[in-house]
């Protein structure tokens, strides 16, 4: 058998070197091809390629375009080798990506048609209404509802926008998007080469297929039977049926390009795989409800209960107040609001602005004292340290400081000067305008039952209605 002629390998960009060497690596709609060609020449300097720069090589009948995706210099002693790698223009598929239609999504709001969808009743279908005290059935009648919805195609950068909205069930609802193929093929455009050959036609198929290109392609592909390839020659998408054989094996070898050949069957794979797609509203029990009610309110002017109904009056040291250390009830309040802001704000108006002194701060039993005796106790108590600052603030003797000073000498809780606090706090943060003397009608239902109706009556007490007293104990 004739032997022909080994065609030379021809490249684009062979490095300034002879071309010796071609690895070609199919792939289908998985990935792009590759083709791997080593370079050789003998003096061993080369010019190496560009990445992504475009690049082809061609070998006999077969030949191939695409871009540089790799290269490799291998030096050994017996010399150096550069290895070159492509890969066809496909790659366009994995780097555009398909996004489902959202209203604002990346500024884009779509255009807005108006659909109309009938609704249907049978003989059946029926409802009640009150008519001058009676139950009276009605039947309902056909007619029609209204929806916006919005959708649209835009390619912003590499992303694509593709769909429209389904129509809710109610106004408010956020509608959900999906798309047609036909929608698809037209959002794409020409900006995949051989997009729109794809033999897919159904145009009543709604699919949310969200990435790449490559993968959306493939899942629509999968759903009808088809498959595709990228042919690297005419860089283009081509599809096939892969219900059919993609080609057919010479039926002889007498053709001097075929040295061998090998036939086979099997059984294996040979199936279709068909999909079906269904949609189906759920039923609803269709419901009617007819009421008549009637809502009147009342006004009345309600007394909150003083703030003295809630003091302890157990903390007091005396009969003559009940707001601790002799405060009248604007002191309590003032202490307890600064109190609320800061526990050390309370204890500069209790001990020095006020100037009260009793169980409010933990003071009890305590009884006037000349300032000059009070420094003689300190000292012997060992707080010379103490004497001395006030003789110096006062610039006197230590016999005069009656004169600057005012002393006590009182017994010291500090637990009930912190029960005085928590007091405060419990009844500012708590009791003041909560608690009011309501009247004497109390929230509550009665129901009143005929042959032909339900009579509920609901009385209640609704504080927005209310009108409150403005003074102090509000």
């Amino acid at each position: 058998m004739a032997i022909e002629n080994i065609p030379q390998i021809i490249a684009s960009n062979s490095g300034g070197g002879i071309v010796y060497s071609i690895d070609f690596q199919k792939q289908f709609s998985s990935e792009p091809s590759k083709v791997t060609y080593k370079v050789v020449n003998s003096s061993g300097t080369y010019s190496l390629p560009q990445i992504e720069s475009e690049a082809s090589i061609s070998f006999g009948g077969f030949s191939f375009s695409g871009y540089v995706y790799s290269y490799e210099l291998d030096e050994s002693v017996s010399g150096k080798v550069l290895s070159i790698t492509l890969i066809d223009k496909s790659v366009v598929l994995d780097k555009k990506y398909i996004t489902v239609f959202r209203r604002g999504l990346l500024g884009f709001d779509g255009t807005k048609k108006t659909i109309t969808i009938p609704v249907k009743f049978d003989s059946t279908d029926e409802y009640y209404i009150i008519q001058n005290s009676q139950l009276v059935k009605k039947n309902f009648t056909n007619g029609s509802v209204t929806r916006d919805v919005y959708g649209g195609n835009k390619t912003i950068g590499d992303i694509i926008i593709v769909g429209e909205e389904e129509t809710a069930e109610t106004r408010c609802e956020i509608p959900s998007s999906s798309y047609t193929f036909d929608q698809l093929k037209a959002a794409v455009g020409s900006s995949v080469s051989g997009f729109s050959s794809c033999p897919i036609s159904d145009s009543k198929v709604k699919q949310t297929y969200e990435g790449s290109v490559r993968s959306v392609l493939n899942s629509w592909c999968q759903d009808f039977g088809y498959s595709f390839y990228w042919d690297y020659s005419a860089n283009t998408l081509r599809f096939f049926d892969a219900k059919s054989p993609v080609f057919s094996i010479p039926t002889s070898v007498s053709d001097k390009k075929i040295i061998s050949k090998r036939s086979s069957k099997s059984a294996e794979g040979k199936y279709n795989q068909i999909a079906v797609n269904y949609f189906a509203k759920p039923y609803n029990p269709k419901t009617a409800s007819a009421s008549s009610s009637k809502t009147s309110y009342s006004t009345k002017q309600l007394s909150c209960y003083n703030v003295s109904y809630f003091i302890d009056k157990s903390l007091s040291e005396n009969s003559s107040t009940i707001y601790g250390g002799g405060r009248d009830l604007d002191e309590f309040i003032i202490s307890a609001a600064l109190g609320y802001v800061s526990p050390m704000l309370r204890k500069i108006y209790n001990y020095s602005w006020m100037g009260i002194w009793g169980s409010n701060i933990g003071f009890s039993g305590q009884k006037a004292l000349a300032a000059s005796k009070a420094a003689v106790a300190l000292e012997t108590a060992g707080s010379s340290d103490d004497v001395a600052f006030m003789v110096e603030y006062s610039g006197s003797a230590k016999e005069d400081l009656d004169t600057y000073y005012y002393a006590i000498l009182a017994r010291y809780d500090q637990g009930t000067e912190e029960a005085w606090s928590n007091l405060e706090q419990e009844i500012f943060t708590q009791k003041i305008g909560n608690f009011y003397r309501c009247p004497n009608n109390k929230s509550g239902e009665s129901i009143f039952c005929t042959a032909t109706m339900i009579i509920k009556t609901s009385i209640a007490v609704s504080y927005t209605h209310l009108t409150l007293p403005t003074n102090r104990e509000v």
